[in-house]
């Protein structure tokens, strides 16, 4: 049981940096435009970050 718990706050965690990261991008795309490398690196940090909640995902599918 605090196995799923601790998947569960991990989530959250994960998630609320998601959102904070899209929201942070579309202001930035919002200011700067697509072109700018602070957009492309924030971009890169979200790709990232999505990955890795997917990859967490599909290990506790797995189990």
């Amino acid at each position: 049981m605090a196995v799923t718990e601790q998947h569960i706050q991990s989530d959250n965690v994960i998630l609320q940096q998601i959102i904070k990261l899209r929201n942070s991008l579309g202001d930035l795309y919002n200011k700067s435009g697509a072109n700018s490398s602070a957009y492309i690196n924030l971009s890169l940090q979200l790709g990232a970050l999505e990955k890795r909640y997917i990859e967490e995902k599909i290990k506790m599918l797995e189990v």
